[in-house]
């Protein structure tokens, strides 16, 4: 049997209700990121890569007025 190591993405006041895996768009970013949406009303987007703590967060996203319950991906040009 095998483990991996896992570490905590901290940040959010609260319960986190969604969470999204990015893909790779080609010209837009390098893949590997995470966002996630919370009832503190924001969204925060991760480098899981990052295993210090609160460096992990990359940016955080204000401005809802509630929960945020959902989160997609447009592709570039759709």
């Amino acid at each position: 049997m095998s483990y991996r190591e896992c570490s905590y993405l901290r940040g959010h006041v609260g319960r986190v209700v969604a969470l999204l895996a990015l893909k790779e768009a080609e010209g837009a970013f390098s893949g590997g990121l995470l966002v996630s949406g919370g009832a503190d009303s924001s969204i925060r987007v991760w480098n899981p890569r990052v295993r210090e703590g609160d460096n992990a967060c990359v940016q955080i996203v204000y401005g809802h007025e509630g929960t945020v319950t959902a989160l997609a991906q447009v592709q570039p040009g759709s």
